[in-house]
C-alpha cells in the first residue's frame, strides 16, 4: 500500500527529506519506525493509499455512493474538528476530489435499508 504523507508546513525536513505539501511514496518507501515519527508528529498526517483503485465515476449518483462507502470506512482522525471527512484523505481512497456538495450529498443520504425481517416478525406476535 502506499503511503501519503501531508506536510502542514512545506519544507520542513523529517526523516533526511524536504517535504512538500503533499507526496505519495511507494510502499515499503518508509519504514515503520519513520512512519511512526511522521504520524507523532502533527505538523505531518499520514495517509494510506491503496494500490488499485476504480475509475472516478462519471455518474453523480454513482459518485455520491462512492463517498457514501469511502467516509463509513474513514477512521475519527480522518474528520475535521467541525465533523467533515478531510478531502485529502478522501481523495486518496477514491482518486478523485469530490466536490463539497458531494460530500453534503453523501454525508446527507440515508444508510443502506438494513433487513426489516426480524422487526416485521417482531410486529405480527402480538
Amino acid at each position: 500500500m502506499r503511503v501519503q504523507i501531508l506536510c502542514r508546513s512545506p519544507g520542513m525536513r523529517r526523516c533526511g527529506v524536504e517535504h512538500p505539501a503533499k507526496e505519495t511514496y511507494p510502499a515499503g518507501h518508509w519504514s515503520d519506525a519513520e512512519l511512526g515519527q511522521f504520524r507523532a508528529d502533527p505538523a505531518f498526517e499520514v495517509i494510506e493509499v491503496a494500490d488499485e483503485a476504480p475509475v472516478a465515476p462519471a455518474d453523480s449518483a454513482d459518485r455520491i455512493e462512492a463517498l457514501r462507502a469511502a467516509i463509513a470506512d474513514l477512521k475519527e482522525a480522518d474528520f475535521t474538528q467541525t465533523g467533515r471527512p478531510k478531502v485529502a484523505v478522501l481523495e486518496a481512497k477514491l482518486r478523485f476530489k469530490p466536490t463539497a456538495e458531494e460530500v453534503d450529498a453523501a454525508m446527507a443520504a440515508p444508510p443502506p435499508a438494513a433487513d426489516t425481517a426480524p422487526a416485521e416478525a417482531a410486529s405480527t406476535e402480538t
